[in-house]
């Protein structure tokens, strides 16, 4: 298989045939080898060496080569769109000329476009980004300012209600806020165990006896830890080993801020579905998540209605009920959590479990002790009046 050349259309088009070598091919040919081969020796030229010698030894030996390197000889595309020259005789120097100069070399020859892609953003558009990122983050400080500021506000008005209602409670009872009516507890210990004082205990939620001999009562705060510890350490043990002779009775106690009113409110709501234990219980076990929504999720998670119980606590239904604890626990003297009174004997303090027992024990046997005498006197007095009769 050897190659021609043929004119089509204006343009001078390549194709492969079985065909004999032209003139022109060999022409070509030569031209060819004088590029491709550079380093020959100009000498060979001077001393009478004569081009068509060369491009004669060429052919022959292209004649013998395969089809494949000789469609590499022809230049494809490039040599196509070359312009036909030729001499009148025939002659291909212009055609040579043409042929070379479409023949890059290797330094000229196009290099591959990158495929690497590139955003291009206009400053425009630039400058409309940074301003709606700077809005936007100017919005959500100021947000978080006013949320801040009105939080603020809400606390204090809680604390000026709750001093308020202690205000009104002791000008009832003819003191002044920051006086006592009752010996101020001891933090880290019981104090005043032989003096006794008259708890309330009214309708406030209870675990044990209903008509335990013993009543203890507790005022609280949801978020004091050492109200934690007692609610989860001493509390369930005490029930356990004193279940049938004690009443223990919780009453709210807020003072560490708005969150812990807030608790209080909660745990109100949800005694009126009859869930307070539950709701107490998993208060103290998740103190630090205390938060509107961890309560709408306890709701939940304890089958209430939670419709019911969310109006209930944005209300703030239990908010009169909840202050009056505070009142009667400054009233009493409780200066901490949790305060307990144990028949009226004030422990301050998340004590041991030993001391609580110690002092239900005391109160058992000193109950005990007035009932032989009580016991003692009747008989007694049931004696007297046998012989009162017998004498008569």
């Amino acid at each position: 298989m050897l190659w021609c050349r043929q004119r089509l259309t204006g343009k001078l088009m390549l194709r492969c045939r079985a065909q004999q070598v032209t003139k022109d091919d060999k022409e070509h040919t030569v031209a060819r080898k004088k590029y491709a081969h550079p380093m020959i020796d100009d000498d060979k030229q001077q001393n009478g060496a004569s081009v068509d010698a060369v491009a004669d030894e060429d052919a022959t030996t292209e004649e013998n080569a395969s089809v494949a390197d000789i469609i590499d000889v022809a230049h494809d595309e490039e040599i196509d769109e070359a312009p036909d020259t030729l001499d009148d005789d025939g002659g291909s120097d212009d055609k040579d000329h043409h042929r070379e100069a479409y023949i890059a070399a290797p330094e000229e020859r196009p290099r591959p476009q990158s495929t690497d892609e590139f955003i291009v953003i206009s400053r425009v558009t630039f400058n409309y980004v940074v301003i709606g990122a700077t809005f936007l983050v100017l919005g959500i400080f100021i947000g978080f300012v006013v949320s801040q500021r009105r939080e603020q506000a809400r606390r204090i008005d809680n604390q000026q209600i709750i001093s308020n209602v202690v205000a009104a409670v002791l000008e009832g009872q003819g003191l002044a806020v920051g006086e006592s009516a009752a010996p101020v507890a001891a933090a880290g210990g019981h104090n005043a165990p032989d003096q006794r004082f008259t708890v309330s205990v009214d309708d406030d939620p209870f675990q044990g006896a209903e008509d335990g001999v013993v009543t203890i009562v507790e005022f609280s705060d949801y978020r004091c830890p050492f109200c934690g510890r007692f609610a989860r350490e001493t509390l369930h043990p005490l029930l356990n080993d004193y279940g049938d002779n004690v009443r223990f009775v919780f009453r709210d106690y807020p003072i560490l801020g708005n969150t812990s009113l807030t608790a209080a409110y909660a745990a109100e709501c949800a005694d009126d579905q009859n869930a307070f234990w539950q709701f107490h219980d998993l208060m103290f076990n998740n103190q630090d998540i205390l938060g509107r929504d961890t309560y709408i999720q306890f709701a939940t998670d304890l089958e209430l209605d939670v419709e019911q119980f969310t109006t209930c606590l944005d209300n703030e239904t239990h908010r009169d009920e909840v202050l009056a604890d505070f009142a009667d626990a400054q009233n009493l003297g409780a200066t901490g959590t949790p305060t307990f009174f144990i028949n009226g004997r004030l422990v301050s303090g998340a004590q041991p479990y030993a001391v609580f027992a110690s002092v239900i024990e005391e109160e058992l046997a000193e109950l005990s002790a007035q009932s032989d005498a009580d016991s003692e006197t009747h008989n007694d007095g049931e004696s007297t009046s046998a012989g009162d009769d017998a004498t008569s």
